[in-house]
């Protein structure tokens, strides 16, 4: 059977600082956006995480953005040269193929 889970991942510059696999039940959207803010405010120094929190009841920029465009959710949040992403991931079992019948034409 086919699973779904959040690949959760940090990023300073090219140097990934984080990440986390959880299953998509164990956690709601809502709670995948309070998380990265969390994640965004632990690493940003206070100035940095007031600056940021300043500029975003001014204008339209959301701490956290999802992306649009993907039926599997995708969410970011950054600042200060830290970067924080949350995206569904599927691991798929091959006995249960997602398109069974591009796999038969594939395998033909």
């Amino acid at each position: 059977m086919n699973r779904r889970y959040w690949r959760i991942t940090g990023h300073s510059g090219l140097d990934q600082i984080f990440e986390k696999i959880l299953p998509t039940d164990m956690l709601a959207d809502q709670e995948v956006e309070a998380l990265l803010q969390c994640l965004l405010a632990r690493e940003l120094d206070v100035d940095a995480l007031i600056e940021r929190l300043g500029r975003q009841s001014r204008s339209a920029v959301p701490l956290v953005e999802r992306q649009e465009g993907s039926m599997m959710p995708s969410y970011s949040a950054a600042g200060g040269g830290i970067a924080f992403e949350a995206r569904v991931m599927m691991e798929v079992d091959p006995a249960f193929p997602i398109y069974p019948d591009f796999a038969i034409t594939a395998a033909a």
